[in-house]
């Protein structure tokens, strides 16, 4: 009943949320696989994993506390899976990553940790203390490398009836300003190392941030441009198919090599040319507006590999 007040004690307590990473590397035995040692919870094994700050996306989530816990930076790639238990009467959610490391291991920062090794995988099942986490490596293990193909709206920009010079030139609001740094951490857990633009300022200003972070060259684009789009959606879909056949093609080599070290791409683009790029790419688009299917400084992030398979997230801005 609205106005209604109820006794607090019988609503349910919000879940916990945590999120981790199966990091993987190849070695002259066979693939191996990153484990932690956590004395406080009775000497267990297990995948790094860790609880969500506030407002923090679980994959941003999944690099911070695999580096707090181990000190290996990682890139992630697919997901790999979800856990749902029961912890002093919460449930807990846990998202995991596949993940490679990107760097050297630099000093662990956690409290929880007191050990992190490296195990072959047969020995790691053996070693993990919970047999739920045995099965998200099994099934990670088994998966081929896939490669990320990011599709990012640009963020919030100044409205069009504001805006009285050329569309082309519009800025971001401070809002959308706010929205650049949460999707530049976004892109960094992916760390892609293509990145393409429309020439509009509002995508080029939503992609400088992560490209100077990372030193990547900025491709500018005329066909993920509004203007582009409407003079030729045939020709946008040939481009972003072969971005896909460009991704598919790296993840062959990964297959190949035992390698999960991938590099990817992001495109950065306008809410009118969402629906052709989704259905380019097999993207499902379940609003009533297709075009709102993704909200400004959101990303769909598409793990492609060899054979064609596809895993699909979406990531709000």
């Amino acid at each position: 009943m609205a106005g209604s007040c109820g006794d607090s004690s019988s609503v349910a307590p919000a879940s916990l949320r945590a999120a981790g990473a199966v990091v993987l590397r190849s070695a002259s035995a066979g693939p191996e696989v990153l484990l932690v040692h956590r004395r406080r919870y009775g000497g267990d094994w297990s995948l790094p994993k860790g609880k969500l700050r506030r407002d923090e996306p679980w994959p941003v989530a999944a690099v911070r506390e695999t580096r707090e816990e181990t000190g290996f930076a990682v890139r992630l790639g697919a997901p790999a899976g979800e856990l749902s238990y029961q912890v002093k009467g919460r449930r807990k959610e846990v998202r995991f990553w596949v993940a490679s490391v990107v760097g050297d291991k630099g000093h662990p920062t956690g409290d929880e940790v007191d050990a992190c090794d490296w195990f072959a995988l047969d020995h790691a099942l053996g070693q993990m203390s919970y047999e739920s986490e045995r099965a998200v490596l099994a099934a990670a293990a088994q998966a081929p490398p896939t490669v990320s193909l990011i599709i990012a709206r640009h963020a919030k920009a100044t409205s069009r009836k504001q805006w009285r010079k050329a569309d082309q030139d519009r800025p971001l609001t401070k809002r959308g300003k706010d929205q650049v740094a949460r999707l530049t951490g976004l892109l960094a857990v992916w760390s892609p190392t293509q990145v393409v633009t429309s020439p509009a300022l509002r995508c080029r200003d939503t992609i400088a941030q992560y490209a100077a972070a990372t030193a990547t060259t900025v491709e500018v684009e005329h066909l993920l441009s509004e203007e582009g789009h409407a003079e030729d959606p045939a020709a946008v879909k040939r481009f972003v198919l072969e971005r896909r056949g460009g991704a598919q093609r790296e993840a062959q080599v990964g297959a190949e090599t035992g390698s999960r070290r991938s590099t990817g791409t992001v495109l950065c683009t306008h809410r009118p040319i969402l629906p052709t790029i989704a259905d380019t790419l097999g993207i499902t688009l379940t609003s009533q507006d297709r075009e709102e299917a993704l909200p400004t400084a959101g990303c769909w992030v598409l793990h492609l590999s060899a054979e064609g398979a596809v895993i699909h997230e979406q990531h709000a801005g």
